[in-house]
């Protein structure tokens, strides 16, 4: 009993601080983007995202496009505490023909599906197999890259943080120009 009691409290404490971040945003700084691009790492030519109906995208394909790429999972606070700020950049670009978003999980498709339409939101989403992220070294959810359209990796962000910031706009979309 003093265990359910225990769990109980826990998961209580847990859902709390989950629709704080959520609803509030407060704690979430935007993302440290570099002033000067560098490369951090490339994209290889085998790597590739699993689309809803289990087709690989190749990720080489994308070349001549800015990706926005962020692992992340249903189960996870500060993933569930950033999507807000996903949605807005994602809404905020979304005319940008030259900046792709994808929303990379391991979860079945039919999880990703339901969160997605419980919550409201709309963002592209894809599944990864084991190999893309050993490849990119994503130890922890959410971790964000973006590449630039040579395909290099420009940005990785490990945590959750405020992405519809003015700042990160700018970012992509200067990416994307060239």
């Amino acid at each position: 009993m003093k265990k359910f009691i225990t769990l109980l409290i826990l998961g209580s404490a847990l859902l709390i601080a989950v629709q704080y971040f959520r609803l509030s945003g407060y704690g979430l700084p935007a993302p440290d983007l570099p002033e000067k691009i560098s490369v951090l790492g490339t994209i290889g030519p085998s790597d590739y995202v699993l689309t809803a109906e289990g087709k690989k995208l190749p990720l080489p394909v994308l070349r001549g496009k800015v990706v926005f790429l962020c692992f992340w999972a249903t189960w996870c606070p500060p993933c569930r505490a950033e999507m807000p700020f996903l949605q807005k950049l994602f809404h905020a670009l979304k005319e940008e023909k030259n900046i792709i978003f994808l929303m990379v999980s391991h979860e079945e498709k039919e999880t990703l599906y339901a969160f997605m339409k419980k919550e409201g939101y709309d963002l592209p989403i894809y599944r990864a197999d084991s190999t893309l992220a050993d490849s990119l070294q994503v130890d922890a959810v959410p971790t964000v890259f973006i590449i630039d359209p040579k395909g290099n990796i420009v940005l990785r962000h490990n945590g959750a943080a405020r992405w519809d910031d003015a700042s990160c706009i700018a970012f992509l979309k200067k990416l994307a120009s060239g």
